[in-house]
């Protein structure tokens, strides 16, 4: 649902200011939003997880409200990453969004084959965090010289 609504704009959006100041200002004000919502969506469903799993699931898989927190905090750090995969994207940052498609996966599938041994299925929830926080981490650094340069002080008063 967040992915949806934030690509209807923000694609277009990043078109529009790419090469300007308000570049940084569309990308990190998009950023918050996005995290903003998903965090607030994942934390509803934390707070119902036991409702949740009532109507999804039967009473034999009621084991999977303990694998809901780690799934979420996944979701939270998948959207923020997401987030800035597009701009990758849209700056036809080719090769990093090449990279974090083959990264990505390849740490989400190692890291299942290493944690399911020691933590069963809790090993899978752990290594879709572990790839969502690479994703999160590589993508910010693509993006460091976006992310990272001082604001452009206009002579308006917006940063």
């Amino acid at each position: 649902v967040v992915m949806t609504s934030v690509s209807l704009y923000f694609m277009p959006r990043l078109g529009e200011v790419a090469g300007t100041p308000a570049l940084r200002r569309e990308i990190i004000w998009t950023f918050l939003r996005t995290v903003g919502a998903t965090a607030s969506i994942a934390f509803a469903m934390f707070l119902v997880r036991d409702l949740i799993v009532r109507i999804v699931f039967t009473q034999e898989f009621f084991a999977v409200r303990d694998l809901m927190p780690i799934q979420l905090l996944g979701d939270v750090l998948k959207m923020a990453a997401w987030t800035f995969e597009v701009v990758l994207v849209a700056l036809v940052r080719s090769r990093w969004y090449i990279a974090l498609q083959i990264l990505i996966p390849a740490t989400y599938f190692g890291g299942t084959m290493v944690l399911i041994p020691t933590f069963g299925a809790k090993g899978v929830t752990w290594a879709y965090c572990l790839a969502a926080a690479i994703h999160l981490s590589v993508a910010t650094i693509a993006l460091r010289d976006v992310l990272f340069q001082k604001p452009d002080r206009r002579s308006d008063g917006h940063v």
